[in-house]
């Protein structure tokens, strides 16, 4: 009885974020579907983020693959393994210092402000260097904690270096492999902040993807009437979500049959990955890592000068979405694990599943979120500025929410079910079961947590550029600061220390809960 009742929690509250939505679908009702008739370059900008999103994924999840296959030698209690943590500061720096950083590399090299394929290459790069270099970290730890036995076995009988990969590694790395192409393919298909300030996407230098298009839309009929700007932009969201979706699930499922095709490939390397990487990559992945950010702490500290007092809202602000964020995502994911302990018990396709649906609320438009805020207003009757700065943090916290929740339930993977078993048996009281098995014992990595969803807020850019007047923060500052003759750069180092101190911390953190965690136990 009490694991229907998990269930039905953990439903009721994913049914919240969906609640949320529900204003959004008077105004869909009220707009005009009609992307493909009467907006052509709204295709042509669906068409550019499709593209852009699988060449990014296809790149990324497969070079990083191709990169852990070169660690395997690397173990994780070893040096080399402790100093390949820094693989996850990138991603924690986040989108908006990402941009920061490749607007001070690239803004003085001519080559990269070349056509729109030199830039959506570029930006492919930069894609890989914010999120490719966790991708080999994960691949890695997935490969590190595959159990002994089978591994010895294979060396005892003198397997090569290519049939252990084909036999052993890819297919342990296979349910993963799934699950950041589709994770990749929409972090890519709503990219906004590195393309537009780092290159100025337009749709004169075709280079204009989805969300830049959706943003534009709202704001030139937002000048004939807000309301008909509201009703026509979260039609087309709609429009834009379905076909991300059909897109999404086309893909995928031509990508799991491409990796199984790999699979049964006889000969899988022409070189042996592991000889030719193995003392090179470490190296290499952590230069790689610390070169650019320190070119671009470099180039702008000269004139650096701490402001303080400009960071203390979007600080506040920020901190409070990231506390309800994470919150909201601790009790869903127990919700979750206690209802459905078996399928939830470990990382599998069973599992698999449920991530796929927990990332597929990540489709949903940010522009869309920010818009079904109004729509709330517009029932609930605008009074004050407070009601915004409200806005602000529900939106924030809805858009971080399925992200995070995801990272909680691996980490809820290590409370194993013959202990939840053992104190549903007991008929232990429903608070000493949370309190035992996952608050006291995951404190460190709900912290993590905690960072993990500051720097997304810190670094998003569609609802923060929106709100830029009523609230500060990086992307606005970026915009004024480091776009046109007046540029600072040296005030934009203010907020990518926030970031940087983010990622120290969440570096630090990730070390001492990899030294609570049994070295043979998955902990990706």
């Amino acid at each position: 009885m009490g694991r229907y009742l998990y269930r039905i929690g953990g439903i009721a509250l994913s049914a919240l974020f969906l609640f949320y939505l529900l204003p959004s679908f008077t105004g869909i009702a009220e707009g005009r579907l009609d992307l493909i008739s009467k907006n052509p370059e709204g295709v042509s900008a669906f068409i550019k983020s499709f593209n852009f999103a699988c060449l990014a994924s296809l790149f990324n999840v497969g070079l990083s693959l191709f990169l852990a296959l070169g660690l395997t030698k690397v173990a994780i209690s070893s040096t080399a393994g402790k100093w390949l943590n820094l693989l996850i500061v990138p991603v924690m720096l986040g989108n908006v210092s990402i941009a920061f950083i490749g607007k001070i590399i690239f803004s003085d090299l001519a080559f990269f402000q070349q056509g729109s394929t030199v830039k959506f290459l570029t930006l492919t790069l930069l894609q890989f260097y914010q999120y490719g270099t966790l991708y080999t970290y994960l691949f890695w730890l997935i490969i590190q904690n595959l159990p002994r036995p089978p591994i010895a076995y294979v060396e005892g009988i003198r397997l090569t270096a290519a049939e252990k990969i084909k036999d052993i590694f890819l297919p342990a790395c296979k349910d993963l492999a799934i699950l950041l192409f589709v994770l990749n393919f929409i972090l890519s298909f709503y990219e906004d902040a590195k393309f537009q300030l780092i290159f100025k996407a337009s749709i004169g230098t075709n280079t204009e993807l989805i969300s830049q298009w959706l943003i534009r839309t709202y704001t030139s009929n937002a000048l004939y009437s807000p309301v008909f700007a509201n009703n026509q932009v979260l039609a087309l969201c709609l429009i834009a979500l379905g076909a991300a979706a059909i897109a999404i699930v086309a893909v995928s499922v031509i990508y799991t049959w491409l990796y199984e095709r790999l699979l049964t490939r006889r000969r899988l390397f022409l070189i042996n990955v592991q000889t030719f990487a193995g003392k090179v990559y470490p190296t290499v992945l952590l230069l790689l890592v610390t070169l650019p950010l320190v070119y671009a702490i470099g180039r702008t500290i000269v004139n650096f000068q701490f402001d303080f007092q400009t960071l203390i809202s979007p600080l506040l602000f920020t901190t409070l979405a990231a506390i309800f964020g994470v919150a909201f995502s601790v009790v869903l994911s127990i919700c979750l694990r206690l209802g459905w302990k078996r399928t939830l018990a470990s990382f599998n396709r069973r599992s698999l599943v449920f991530f796929l649906l927990l990332f597929a609320m990540q489709l949903i438009p940010p522009v869309a979120i920010y818009l079904t805020g109004f729509q709330w207003l517009r029932l609930a009757g605008y009074s004050s500025e407070w009601n915004l700065k409200l806005l602000w943090l529900t939106g924030h916290a809805i858009l971080t929410i399925p992200l995070i929740s995801g990272f909680i339930l691996v980490t809820h993977f290590r409370t194993s079910n013959n202990e939840l078993s053992y104190m549903e048996a007991h008929r232990l009281p429903f608070n000493k079961i949370v309190t035992d098995c996952f608050l006291k014992r995951y404190l460190a990595e709900y912290l993590l947590t905690f960072l993990i969803s500051f720097s997304l807020i810190w670094n998003e850019s569609i609802i923060n550029n929106l709100f830029s007047d009523f609230i500060p923060s990086f992307v606005s500052e970026m915009k004024m600061n480091i776009e046109g003759r007046a540029a600072d750069y040296a005030r934009g180092v203010n907020y990518l220390l926030v970031s940087l101190m983010i990622a120290a911390a969440a570096v630090l953190l990730w070390r001492s809960i990899l030294k609570k965690i049994d070295p043979h136990h998955e902990i990706t």
